[in-house]
């Protein structure tokens, strides 16, 4: 049978709640610490995973099923949101010059490899002539798998296309000048015999496969930056204030008194 309090023992033990809670908010005011709340915040941990998941997946879908690499991208630029989401659940109890920020600068590389994407197939289908007939359905699944590759040109472990390919579009032997083959050798290149809409081809696939290799890697020196700044973070954060002796009623008298003489 459990012991019941007595009233004064209940009322001590109330005492010692509210001044434990007193002290706790004696030290969060002490280190500029809000104490409202903000619903809509992110786990960091959360966070962390769905950035690692967000770089293998780039680098997977651009090796192994090109055709979906566009919505790995388009997750990645989701991260911003996921990025904002976790900065409210760490800073909202805490004044604006005490706020951890994270790094989105991969995020925008992907706005950029959309925007690449988008002005691509856009020239790509400007330069084309209106086609008729049965090749309409196989223009419009390149066009989709270009646009999912972005520019990047299609590589596929499942089905014919298991070498890696660069670009939408190769040398046609059949339009080559002057009875060509086979593209040029690079020390007999003349840019010239190639061309333009190829030249285009290689250099969006050239850049955007740049950006796309730098995604990953500007993903992992962000999860990097927020892990330190987050430790370091906390560890501010929960640094104990000591708390001020209070004077005795003689050696504020004292204090106060001093200088002055007693009659």
């Amino acid at each position: 049978m459990s012991r019941v309090l007595s009233r004064s023992k209940k009322r001590k033990k109330r005492e010692q709640i509210k001044n434990k809670k007193i002290k706790k908010m004696e030290s969060q005011d002490s280190k500029g610490i809000l104490r409202t709340k903000i619903e809509g915040g992110m786990n960091p941990k959360i966070f962390i995973i769905l950035k690692v998941i967000s770089g293998v997946l780039i680098l997977f879908f651009y090796i192994f099923f090109s055709p979906l690499l566009i919505l790995a991208i388009i997750f990645n630029i989701f991260m911003i949101l996921f990025a904002s989401k976790t900065e409210k659940k760490i800073n909202h109890t805490f004044i604006k010059r005490n706020h951890l920020k994270i790094i989105k600068l991969d995020s925008i590389i992907s706005i950029i490899v959309i925007l690449i994407t988008i002005c691509g197939v856009a020239i790509n289908s400007n330069n084309k002539r209106p086609t008729f007939g049965n090749n309409i359905g196989i223009k419009i699944v390149e066009e989709i798998k270009n646009t999912g590759s972005c520019l990047t040109g299609n590589r596929s472990v499942f089905g014919k296309s298991l070498g890696m390919h660069f670009g939408t579009k190769d040398f046609d032997p059949s339009k080559m000048p002057m009875g060509m083959k086979e593209p040029p050798k690079m020390k007999d290149i003349d840019f010239s015999h190639i061309p333009l809409e190829i030249i285009l081809s290689k250099m969006i696939s050239s850049i955007n496969t740049i950006f796309i290799f730098l995604i990953p890697v500007v993903d992992g020196f962000t999860i990097y930056i927020f892990i330190r700044k987050k430790k370091k973070f906390i560890e501010n954060m929960n640094y104990k204030v000591e708390n001020q002796r209070v004077l005795s009623d003689s050696e504020f008298e004292e204090l106060f008194m001093y200088g002055y003489e007693i009659e």
